[in-house]
Formats: structure tokens, sequence, C-alpha cells
């Protein structure tokens, strides 16, 4: 049984090596899209309410937070992804990034039930 993980251990790190790599390029394409989506939405969106307010404000301080860990996750990814062998950053680093995005994907879900009482957001996240 211990013979068998060894056996398949490589692949372990064979994922960790490409899902490095992918996280960099995830980060050079989320950030400019964060970007883009806190300058739409601090610019067009109109504050005729205070539910409006609150929930525009909401979209943009996840989307801010969001840019902020890809920022990060760029940072780490470059100085890691050009190795041949990983080390734990490296697995830490996969599973943090799934978190962070799905967990800013519900916050977003959360903020956006100030607009639409539709459950729809909810099933897709």
């Amino acid at each position: 049984m211990i013979k068998t993980y060894h056996d398949y251990g490589s692949v372990l790190d064979e994922c960790a090596l490409i899902n490095t790599r992918r996280i960099f390029y995830l980060a050079i394409i989320a950030i400019p899209l964060r970007i883009v989506n806190i300058f739409l939405f601090a610019f067009t969106s109109t504050f005729d309410t205070p539910v409006l307010k609150k929930w525009s404000l909401g979209i943009i301080g996840s989307h801010f937070l969001l840019l902020l860990f890809m920022i990060g996750f760029l940072i780490i990814a470059k100085r890691y992804k050009d190795r041949t062998k990983p080390n734990k950053t490296m697995f830490i680093l996969q599973y943090i990034t799934a978190i962070v995005i799905m967990v800013s994907g519900i916050a977003i879900v959360v903020i956006d039930q100030l607009v639409t009482t539709n459950i729809t957001p909810f099933i897709l996240i």
C-alpha cells in the first residue's frame, strides 16, 4: 500500500508545478479584469437609494479584495513558476487560490442579493 502511494506521488508533484504556472497566468488575466470591474462600478453606478449605494460599495470592495489576492498570487507564482521541483508553498498555493476564488464568488453573490432576489447566483456558485 505504501509503495502504491510512492509510485503515484510524482503525479502530485507534476500537478503542483503545472498548477503554479496556471495560477501565474490566471493572475495576469484576472488583475486587469478586477480593475475594469472596479472602475465600471465606481463610475457608472448610480447611488439613487441607500440599498444601491451599499450594493455598489460591496461589489467594489469584494473586487478590490480579490484584486489584492490576485496580486499576491501573481508575486508568489512568478517566484515559483520556473522551478523543476515543487515545495510546500506551491502545494498550499493551489488550494488557497481555489478557496479565495470560491469565497469571493460567494461574497459577490451574497452582496448581489441586495438587488436581486433570484437564487440562480447561489446555484451557479
